[in-house]
C-alpha cells in the first residue's frame, strides 16, 4: 500500500515514520474527509503510488495553479491479514476498475446466496447510496463528506462477519474487528482502489513502512505532468520510528 504527504513547510525531507503516516495532530483537523470526522485521524492510502500521489497533490487533487508539488510517498507492507468493509462502486467506475469490478462480482455472488433472506432490495438501495457518497466531489466543500463520512464512523466501530463463495450464509463464528474502509478512486477511475485505515492498524504494527521515496510533480500545461528530483530514502529503522536519507 502506498500513502503519499504534502511538503507544505517546504521541508527537505521527513525523517520520522510518523510524518508520513495517519496525522498525530489530531486536534487540528477541523474538516470532515471522505471517511473521517474533525479530530478524527484515518490512514488514507492507496493500492498504487500513482494513485496516492494523485489523490494527495495539489495539482491533481485541487487543479492548483502551482507551478510543482513536492511529496513523500511511502511504501508499507501488511503484516497481517486486514479486515475491511468495502464500499460497492457504481456502475460507471467498476466497469472501468478491475480491481473494484472483482470485488462487485464476489459481492453478487454473495447476495444471490443468501437473496432468500429478508431485506435485499434493501441492501442494495442502501448500497447505490452509499457509493453515490464516496464518489462525491467534495470540490472545497467538506460538508459534501458528512454522509460517507457517518457511514465510515458507524463501519469502524463494526466487526466483520466471515463469508466464502462456498457458503450459502454469512456466518459469525469468526468475528473480527473492522480495520477499515475501501472504496474506489475518482481521480485514477481505472485502476485506483484507496482505503481509510484505523490508526490502530498502524499502532499494532499490522502494517509496516518498507520504503519511501520524495518526488517533486512539475506542471507542464493544463494535462501533463512530469516527476523530477526523486530521492529514495536509504533505509528505514522501523524500531526507532525513523527514515534515514543520503
Amino acid at each position: 500500500m502506498y500513502r503519499s504527504h504534502p511538503h507544505l513547510n517546504n521541508e527537505k525531507f521527513f525523517y520520522q515514520i510518523r510524518n508520513i503516516s495517519y496525522r498525530p495532530d489530531w486536534y487540528n483537523i477541523k474538516d470532515f474527509g471522505r471517511a473521517n470526522e474533525p479530530v478524527q485521524p484515518i490512514f488514507y492510502c492507496a493500492n498504487d503510488r500513482e494513485t496516492a500521489f494523485s489523490e494527495t497533490s495539489k495539482l491533481t487533487r485541487e487543479n492548483s495553479d502551482a507551478p510543482f508539488d513536492t511529496l513523500t510517498t511511502g511504501e508499507w507492507e501488511v503484516q497481517e491479514d486486514l479486515t475491511v468493509c468495502a464500499i460497492i462502486s457504481n456502475e460507471e467506475i467498476h466497469k472501468l476498475n478491475e480491481g473494484m469490478n472483482s470485488i462487485k462480482n464476489d459481492f453478487q455472488k454473495m447476495i444471490e446466496r443468501i437473496n432468500s433472506q429478508e431485506g435485499v432490495t434493501e441492501w442494495w438501495s442502501v448500497f447505490e447510496l452509499l457509493a453515490k457518497q464516496f464518489m462525491v466531489s467534495a470540490k472545497g466543500d467538506t460538508s459534501k463528506y458528512k454522509i460517507s463520512c457517518a457511514f465510515a464512523s458507524y463501519a469502524y466501530e463494526q466487526t466483520g462477519k466471515e463469508w466464502t463463495p462456498s457458503s450459502k450464509n454469512i456466518t459469525e463464528s469468526s468475528l473480527k474487528s473492522i480495520d477499515g474502509i475501501l472504496y474506489a478512486s475518482i481521480i485514477n477511475a481505472e485502476k485506483g482502489i484507496n482505503l481509510a485505515l484505523k490508526p490502530s492498524v498502524v499502532d499494532d504494527k499490522k502494517i509496516k513502512l518498507l520504503n519511501a521515496m520524495r518526488a517533486t510533480m512539475k506542471k507542464l500545461n493544463e494535462a501533463n505532468y512530469i516527476e523530477d528530483d526523486i530521492v529514495i530514502c536509504s533505509s528505514i529503522d522501523a524500531d526507532n520510528g525513523l527514515i534515514h536519507w543520503e
